[in-house]
Order: structure tokens, then sequence, then C-alpha cells
């Protein structure tokens, strides 16, 4: 049955993940502002970098879907991206967007 079937793990890490980014100078963000010159490591990206793609998804799907519950809006972004992602996914990128508008309001 393959239950007990031994199995391999096997770890990807991308360039920037394992060594960090450094934005050109003068670079700009997609709201036109200086991108802050530092080194970025694996701690800022879920949190000082901006939307992803599939936030911005996410942000696309309940426009498209906004009666919907966050486990309907998981399903029908499976379905129609190919991608899974669970209720606690959508949690996630809803919390990032959040966090964002806070941060914006204080500033």
């Amino acid at each position: 049955d393959g239950f007990l079937a031994p199995y391999k793990v096997i770890r990807i890490g991308l360039d920037k993940d394992l060594v960090g980014y450094r934005p050109e100078a003068g670079k700009l963000d997609d709201n036109g502002y200086e991108i802050e010159d530092r080194e970025y490591n694996v701690k800022d990206f879920d949190r000082t970098l901006v939307l992803d793609e599939r936030t911005k998804e996410i942000i696309s799907y309940k426009k498209k879907y906004p009666e919907t519950s966050m486990g309907e809006l998981a399903e029908i972004v499976s379905i129609e991206t190919n991608k899974s992602i669970t209720k606690s996914g959508i949690n996630h990128h809803f919390r990032k967007i959040n966090e964002l508008v806070r941060k914006h309001k204080t500033n």
C-alpha cells in the first residue's frame, strides 16, 4: 500500500532567500517611492516588501466575488487558478493587506 514507503525531502532555496536582496541605488517601488538602500533578508520579505503577485490575485478574486466567505473564496481561487490555497492562506493574505493599510495610515 506504500504507507511506509521511503521518501526524499528536497529543499529548494531561492537566491534572494539565501543571500538577501539589496536594491540598486535610486530604485523605485510600485508606488513611485524610492526603496530604502539596505540589505533585505527573509524576515523582511513577508513584512516590509509590498504586495506580491499572489496577494494581488487574491484581491482581484475578492473584488470579483465580494459576498463569498474565506473558505468559499479559497475554493474558487484554487479551482480557477489551479493553485492550491486554504482558508488559512486567504486569511494570511488579508492580514498582510490590513497590516500594510495600517502602516500607510500612520505614515
